[in-house]
């Protein structure tokens, strides 16, 4: 570089836009990036808060014949369109998502882990350290398990596709590709295919 005196006057501006570059990168993955998984649980919640309710009005009217919980009947292949939709949204969606998801749920395990250790273990001693410890625990832990729960809703389609009363009431291909689906695919946060946010998934990573 010594024999090139332009490109050597130039490496200072380098050096502080890659510092610049690296840091705000750094930002975007932990900080922003967690952010956004928060975000996205909570819009997987409503989501699957909707489709939830449908489901439950029609075990309701089932078992209710004159409606008295005041819900709206859902009929059951509406419910299992409702069901397609919403797996075709949250794949679409953990398509776009799964470089931050995967960032914040295993990239971060290392560090939430000894988040943990400082928090209740006598590691440091210094009262804003540990108080930043507690605000990572707060806003973490409860994204994920506010995920896995909504996943624990949309399981329940499989007690109510085996009720006879909604099962007889869909057409026979409908319902063969619908078991089929049911059986490969998990509707929920996932990243990469490989991570799914379940509660099996958040004991493990307690």
């Amino acid at each position: 570089m010594f024999y090139f005196p332009e490109v050597t006057e130039s490496f200072p501006g380098f050096f502080v836009f890659l510092n610049i570059s690296s840091m705000l990168y750094e930002k975007i993955l932990n900080d922003f990036g967690d952010i956004l998984f928060t975000f996205n649980a909570l819009l997987f919640t409503n989501l699957v808060g909707e489709f939830a309710h449908l489901m439950n009005s029609t075990m309701d009217s089932s078992m209710d014949p004159k409606n008295k919980s005041g819900s709206p009947p859902g009929e059951p292949p509406e419910v299992l369109e409702h069901y397609f939709c919403l797996r075709d949204v949250t794949g679409k969606i953990n398509a776009a998502m799964q470089l931050m998801n995967g960032a914040c749920i295993a990239g971060n395990l290392p560090f939430f882990a000894t988040t943990v250790l400082e928090v209740f273990g006598a590691g440091t001693q210094n009262t804003l350290e540990r108080l930043r410890y507690v605000i990572a625990c707060l806003y973490f832990f409860p994204s994920i398990c506010i995920a896995a729960q909504a996943n624990k809703k949309v399981e329940a389609i499989k007690e109510w596709i085996c009720r006879e009363i909604n099962y007889s009431k869909i057409p026979g291909t409908t319902l063969s590709v619908f078991l089929h689906g049911l059986s490969f695919q998990t509707v929920g946060i996932s990243a990469f295919g490989i991570l799914n946010v379940n509660w099996n998934a958040v004991g493990s990573v307690s």
